[in-house]
């Protein structure tokens, strides 16, 4: 608690009130104590930043299921939506430096792992992201020089857009773990 009040002289812009409170949750949790653990992340749950551990908390730890639920779903969106971004970043920046196999091969474990995301074939906000990863499976197929793949990304890309927006589902229900 005393490094909260030298935060002023702290040089590390990566290092805030905010991280410095989170790490002293952390500690709390390493000792034991739960409960002031989970008090001081929900405190401190800018954004949701601390949904994951206050759910893990919850639900390991302190026999409360029912409580943890909410925080992990919510953490659960927040990584999906995360891993999408990554994932993106990544298949950008290895297309750029000429490494097509890995742009192609993590655009493909990000639709595997969005495919065991799904609670059923229903139309569901997932759709859209398919759309996304299709087509630049399909671009990256074009750089390679597969045409003839590209075309089955894109059509595989054209009827999920078509599904979803047969009947635009903007809930979670489409989402395996969500509650």
């Amino acid at each position: 608690q005393k490094s909260c009040g030298l935060i002023d002289q702290n040089p590390y812009e990566e290092v805030s009130l905010l991280t410095i409170q989170n790490d002293i949750a952390m500690c709390y949790a390493y000792m034991n104590r739960y409960e002031d653990a989970i008090e001081l992340m929900k405190k401190n749950n800018i954004d949701g930043m601390n949904n994951a551990g206050i759910g893990n908390l919850l639900s390991q730890h302190c026999r409360k299921p029912k409580e943890a639920l909410p925080y992990l779903s919510h953490a659960l969106i927040r990584c999906h939506s995360q891993l999408h971004q990554i994932t993106l970043g990544l298949a950008n920046a290895y297309a750029e430096l000429g490494d097509l196999d890995s742009a192609y091969a993590v655009m493909c474990w990000i639709q595997e792992v969005c495919k065991g995301l799904r609670a059923s074939d229903a139309a569901c906000f997932m759709d859209k992201d398919d759309v996304r990863t299709l087509t630049v499976l399909a671009e990256i197929s074009m750089l390679q020089g597969k045409e003839a793949q590209a075309y089955q990304y894109l059509k595989q890309a054209k009827a999920s857009a078509e599904k979803f927006d047969s009947a635009p589902d903007y809930s979670m229900a489409g989402m395996r773990f969500y509650h």
